[in-house]
């Protein structure tokens, strides 16, 4: 199953650096004018049909706390009999840390931390439980710019068990090159010598 969580609001100043957390009050503001957006497009948001998509009562009973909790999550994956899910980043309710088009545009050097921040937090979240979350990297979301930095963190979410990375260019930056060109060429080295690949991800799925 295709899974998503994003690092909420309470944990930004645990998991970014220092440095960028003068960043965080603009970044908070985004984070209601994207929640008032999306609100007027989800239905849930209204709870005017919760006996139509809520028969058992898991939204009322804080079933989305799953979002960010690995207990609730595990809890929620029983009760709808998923045996492991892949978990991406991204989430309708809360802005990531200045690495896709829900924020404004940020400096790079601030995206690069945001991503670190993420893989961390969903490291420390979720990584208990490898054997029914699959970790994701969002690698691909930062703009890449320092190659040995990308993959001094592809290296870190290698280490750290996530299965497989986001690959460049799913948040565009009009100066990246393209994914043919042999800038990349490290990172896609990299990525086959670990086993970051699709098949290797659904390989272990199926296993747990």
């Amino acid at each position: 199953l295709d899974g998503h969580a994003q690092v909420p609001e309470y944990a930004w100043e645990t998991y970014l650096e220092s440095q960028y957390h003068d960043l965080l009050p603009r970044l908070r503001r985004e984070n209601v004018i994207w929640n008032d957006t999306m609100g007027r497009l989800m239905v849930d948001r209204t709870h005017t049909q919760l006996e139509v998509f809520d028969l058992d009562g898991a939204y009322r009973n804080g079933g989305l706390r799953g979002m960010y909790e690995l207990d609730a999550r595990i809890e929620q994956m029983d009760r709808e009999g998923i045996a492991g899910e892949f978990l991406y980043n991204g989430e309708p309710r809360t802005v990531s840390l200045f690495f896709q088009p829900s924020s404004s545009k940020y400096d790079y050097d601030a995206v690069e931390a945001g991503v670190r921040a993420h893989h961390r937090w969903i490291h420390d979240e979720f990584g208990a439980a490898k054997d029914r979350v699959l970790l994701v990297g969002v690698t691909g979301h930062a703009p890449c710019k320092d190659m040995e930095a990308t993959l001094a963190e592809t290296r870190w979410i290698i280490d750290h068990g996530f299965v497989g990375l986001v690959a460049p260019g799913m948040t565009g930056y009009a100066d990246n090159p393209p994914l043919y060109d042999t800038y990349w060429d490290p990172l896609w080295s990299l990525c086959a010598e670990a086993g970051l690949a699709e098949g290797q991800a659904r390989g272990r799925l199926q296993q747990a």
